[in-house]
């Protein structure tokens, strides 16, 4: 009897000191080293301009971009990445010799100048860091744009293409679904990206409430066959919160993700393919609608304004 008690007691003691002792310990020590590993981590952002760059962006995808293009930029400087990169020696002489490295890779003076504007961001954390001096900073700010004309890969579709490539005898969800598509994307000259993240509560009648580049939010509307193409889909898709245009199965069921800026492409590509049309890219439909504006006489301030642009340029 004495020894079954003392294994009782034995075993309830164990328990006692696991449930309240030794637990709780180790929660509070894997707290420590969340939180050291937690702090460690914002150390390091905290302490490289490129980061505090990116993650100043509008979304988690941009963060990425950037950060992926800012490491091609460090490689251009033979360091392994933006980490290892000393930005305290950053100055106005290495932008140059940066800007003449990508120049004699014939690289057009957009993609030159888009180069060096992530650049010179990442230089404007570094002064506000304290990393780099006023004048350092104020000499980098000072670098022009590389001046020349793109050669544009686009093209601006008839209004024959345009109606070839909404109208569809086809009445099947992604046939309806993807002549929307097409129709809103010119209708409203919408970037492909805000056409994917559209959602059923940015559509108040003929408007859409669309958030642009850096999250800035605008309302355009829709013309009249835009609207009707679109009410097609939405008497299939039903009006239920979510993106407008949903992602389809294979057998046509409607999914609550919307679709991707990839999956309008190929859907664009393969209306094209369909029609025998000439290729054309979401981005046509949008330089389409500035182009159709500009031809029947709409002054050049108003089609700036519709297409949300800052500048003329």
């Amino acid at each position: 009897i004495i020894t079954l008690i003392c294994n009782h007691f034995t075993v309830f003691c164990l328990l006692f000191f696991l449930t309240f002792v030794f637990l709780p310990l180790a929660a509070q020590f894997a707290v420590v080293l969340n939180k050291k590993g937690s702090l460690k981590k914002m150390k390091i952002i905290e302490n490289n301009p490129a980061r505090v760059f990116a993650i100043s962006l509008g979304s988690a995808k941009q963060t990425k971009t950037t950060l992926r293009v800012i490491n091609y930029l460090c490689m251009e400087y033979n360091q392994s990445n933006l980490d290892s990169f000393d930005w305290s020696n950053f100055n106005y002489i290495k932008i140059l010799e940066l800007r003449r490295k990508l120049i004699d890779k014939n690289l057009k003076p957009n993609s030159v100048n888009s180069y060096i504007s992530t650049i010179k961001s990442v230089s404007r954390e570094s002064w506000r860091l304290n990393i780099i001096s006023t004048e350092t900073y104020m000499r980098i700010k000072d670098i022009q744009r590389v001046k020349g004309d793109s050669n544009t890969t686009g093209r601006a579709l008839t209004t024959k293409e345009l109606n070839a490539a909404i109208k569809t005898n086809d009445s099947d969800n992604k046939s309806i679904r993807d002549s929307a598509i097409i129709a809103v994307g010119y209708g409203a000259g919408l970037r492909c990206f805000e056409l994917a993240q559209l959602q059923i509560n940015d559509l108040n009648g003929n408007r859409l409430n669309v958030v642009g580049k850096g999250k800035v939010t605008r309302f355009v509307y829709l013309p009249t066959f835009s609207l009707n193409t679109l009410r097609k889909w939405l008497d299939i898709r039903g009006i239920e919160n979510g993106a407008i245009f949903s992602t389809l199965l294979k057998g046509g069921k409607i999914l609550s993700k919307g679709v991707s800026t990839r999956t309008i492409a190929d859907i664009i590509d393969e209306r094209c393919n369909k029609k025998e049309l000439e290729r054309f890219t979401p981005h046509d439909l949008r330089r389409s609608f500035a182009t159709n504006l500009l031809s029947n006489g709409v002054d050049v301030l108003i089609v700036q304004k519709l297409m949300r642009h800052a500048n003329l340029n």
